[in-house]
């Protein structure tokens, strides 16, 4: 039988495979999907926050682009016009091409603060403004000046197509003539926007960052995450930045994702305490179960097994309840039949003796008679002792037949011949227990039946001594016969004495007998013959009476 310890750690290995399986099929899963969800919402959070700085880089490139191509067509206007290449190519300029050129520079307004027109010699053609051009460069390249937020454009000056250079336009731009209208779009509030001159590499605004830490995604700046987003220009050749910190924008998914943690960890916390709790009461209920079943296996099937826990838990201990009743009735059964067998094979043996017993009796019996003269009172106790005998010797021999083969020889019997013969000997015994057994019915003869006379001698008897011993002291035994509907049918009733067998449910069970002293085969016999003659018995209580009714059929 195993030991109690063993299945204490039987069962709380059953408990932590549980609460394993809980961490694994549930607390796993659900933590990493919390993870999940905290890092998808920092990362659309960021998303969302690249997408409002591309959408400001797109309006800037897009002002950007729209503010260039309008000054581009009046510097183009201003180093293409006819006027000017045909002062080029005569050798000096007239007022004509000076009015021009005035007019054209006009259209720049504030966009420009100087501009110039030199031939390849170098010599000065035409100036207005503030000329500050100091450097030299191939059409359309962008010069940016240290320190001014200006942008000089030299453009070439040639005959339409031809390669050759008639001279150089030299303007200096201000930087907010390219930008669009007012402050640069803005993301985010915070952004940091940055221009650089790809031609150059210098910015064009003033750049607190640098564009080292502008040219990755994202960077570390004063304690705080930034991200980037860049966009490119090629005409002009512009490299616009827009830069935001991300912490304060995703700083309130952050907070809510911590929260979302710390209440997806209550819950695991709150479904672990409940599965511990949970897989102890099953453990202990399926200790319970197993320690009945050890029991069990020991012999004990006395062990009944408390129906609680969950519904399949409480099936299971039920049908172990079910199961060991069963056990216990089955068990006895069979014990009852190894009895009846024991019984019947002493019986059997008995039996044999007994009619050894009898037929040397009844010889002497029978010599007895031949030499007692008359029919005095010897030879007529004699001769009674000798009918008896031979009776006897008829039930012994009946009984032994149906005990064999379950039938009985079948012939012609008046059904109150053995009830008399049974009624006579019962009074032997009814008499000195202070027992009247009454027949109701008299000397009817008129009930007939198919049978053995010696076993319903036998059945009828046994009978009414159950009866007798139920009235025992002050009651009495009636006897009635009955023919209806093609059945005989005896009732044998005692009245006025104690409840003989209060269990009248068990009361044809071999060897069940609540008498001291009793085999508890009486019943059972009688139920046998009345069978083996197509019949049956059934007890029925009254108030203050009990009957056992044979019912036969007639012949």
């Amino acid at each position: 039988m195993r030991s109690s310890s063993g299945a204490g750690r039987r069962f709380a290995s059953v408990r932590a495979r549980i609460v394993l399986i809980v961490l694994i099929g549930a607390a796993l899963p659900l933590g990493l999907l919390g993870a999940w969800l905290t890092r998808s919402s920092v990362r659309a959070a960021e998303d969302l926050l690249r997408g409002e700085l591309r959408h400001a880089l797109d309006n800037t490139a897009a002002g950007i682009r729209a503010r260039w191509e309008d000054r581009r067509a009046a510097l183009d206007l201003l180093a293409g016009n006819q006027p000017l290449l045909d002062a080029l190519a005569a050798g000096h300029l007239d007022s004509t091409a000076t009015a021009f050129l005035n007019a054209v520079y006009a259209q720049l307004g504030s966009a420009a603060t100087s501009a110039v027109i030199r031939d390849n010699a170098g010599r000065v053609w035409w100036r207005a403004g503030d000329d500050g051009d100091r450097g030299r460069g191939d059409r359309r390249a962008i010069v940016q000046l240290p320190g001014a937020n200006t942008l000089p454009v030299r453009i070439a000056i040639r005959d339409g197509e031809s390669p050759d250079s008639l001279g150089t336009l030299s303007v200096t731009l201000g930087v907010q003539s390219v930008l669009p209208a007012g402050k640069l779009p803005s993301a985010t509030p915070g952004s940091v926007a940055a221009i650089y001159d790809r031609t150059t590499g210098l910015p064009l605004l003033r750049d607190s960052i640098g564009r080292d830490r502008l040219s990755d995604r994202a960077f570390e700046h004063a304690g705080a995450t930034w991200v980037v987003e860049r966009a490119r220009l090629d005409d002009p050749p512009f490299d616009i930045y827009l830069t935001s910190q991300l912490d304060p924008y995703v700083g309130p998914h952050r907070r809510g994702a911590r929260v979302g943690a710390f209440a997806l960890a209550a819950v695991i916390g709150v479904v672990l305490v409940l599965t511990l709790y949970l897989s102890t009461h099953l453990a202990r209920t399926l200790e319970s179960l197993a320690g009945a079943a050890d029991a069990v296996a020991g012999g004990r099937l006395d062990r009944h097994v408390a129906v609680e826990g969950p519904d399949e838990v409480a099936r299971v201990a039920t049908a172990f309840n079910t199961m060991t009743a069963n056990l216990r009735a089955t068990l006895e059964t069979m014990a009852r039949r190894e009895s009846l067998a024991a019984v019947g094979e002493f019986a059997a043996s008995l039996a044999h003796e007994i009619r050894n017993g009898h037929t040397a009796a009844r010889v002497d019996l029978q010599r007895a008679l031949r030499q007692l003269p008359g029919d005095d009172g010897p030879a007529l106790l004699a001769g009674r002792a000798l009918q008896r005998i031979t009776r006897l010797d008829q039930t012994v021999t009946a009984s032994l037949r149906l005990a064999r083969s379950g039938a009985v020889s079948a012939a012609p019997v008046v059904l109150r011949e053995p009830l008399a013969r049974a009624i006579e000997q019962a009074r032997h015994e009814a008499e000195p227990r202070g027992v009247t057994i009454r027949d109701e019915d008299g000397a009817d003869e008129s009930v007939v039946v198919n049978g053995d006379a010696a076993a319903l001698e036998a059945l009828f008897l046994n009978l009414m001594l159950n009866a007798v011993d139920a009235a025992a002291g002050k009651g009495q035994v009636s006897v009635r016969v009955a023919a209806t509907g093609g059945v005989a049918e005896v009732r044998i009733t005692d009245r006025g004495g104690e409840n003989g067998n209060p269990d009248l449910a068990r009361a044809f069970e071999p060897l069940y007998s609540t008498k001291p002293g009793g085999t508890g085969l009486g019943l059972p016999i009688a139920r046998r013959i009345a069978e083996a003659h197509g019949g049956d018995i059934r007890l029925e209580r009254g108030d203050e009476e009990t009957s056992a009714v044979v019912r036969l059929p007639l012949r």
